[in-house]
């Protein structure tokens, strides 16, 4: 059903605190450049999002 669509269409995005999909990992949230960065640190490793989590949020 188009709810269904709705609530799966993102795998990450404003889920902070909530589960990974994939893999079960808690989605974390970090800010770069006043922008807003959603990522699963066990799926999205090597993406440079590590380097976001130290700045502060």
């Amino acid at each position: 059903s188009a709810a269904e669509y709705e609530a799966e269409r993102f795998m990450v995005f404003d889920r902070e605190g909530q589960p990974c999909r994939r893999c079960n990992e808690t989605i974390l949230r970090a800010e770069r450049s006043s922008r807003r960065i959603y990522f699963c640190p066990q799926c999205q490793r090597g993406n440079n999002v590590s380097a976001a989590t130290n700045s502060p949020a």
